[in-house]
């Protein structure tokens, strides 16, 4: 099988992206969703992927979803690290959070997921309320 790498698109990714999780702030009330956007020509005609993550607690994302590809951002982010097994995750650590120079390997992207731009948007939720989006761009090639 020939290797497959991820390429940054646009603002490359070695800044830090910095989480802050202040003192006033609970994450076991901070909810998440991640949805994915496929562009085969990368000309911003972007199509809704069905791989998405629903909206759900932090803790249980972190378990349930995190736990899976914590390995992609192993030396690029000091977010805890969920050990297998691990069955609750709250309350989450109290801490600055940061992910950078983050330069994955694609080896873990399952082979039918086509070649091309991907777009990947975080929404951060509290209380029913949008708190912030963030959003990623990415080429992969095969």
């Amino acid at each position: 099988m020939k290797q497959q790498t991820i390429i940054s698109h646009g603002r490359d990714a070695t800044g830090p992206l910095v989480l802050v999780h202040p003192e006033r702030s609970r994450p076991s009330d901070a909810n998440a969703s991640l949805k994915v956007a496929y562009s085969r020509l990368g000309n911003n005609q972007w199509n809704e992927y069905p791989m998405k993550i629903a909206q759900k607690s932090v803790c249980r994302a972190m378990i349930e979803e995190y736990q899976q590809y914590q390995h992609v951002f192993v030396n690029s982010t000091n977010l805890p690290w969920v050990a297998e097994g691990t069955r609750s995750f709250c309350p989450f650590p109290k801490g600055t959070y940061w992910v950078q120079d983050l330069a994955p390997d694609a080896s873990w992207v399952p082979p039918v997921v086509p070649a091309g731009y991907w777009r990947m948007t975080l929404e951060s939720w509290r209380n029913g309320e949008l708190q912030g989006v963030f959003r990623v761009y990415l080429r992969l090639t095969k």
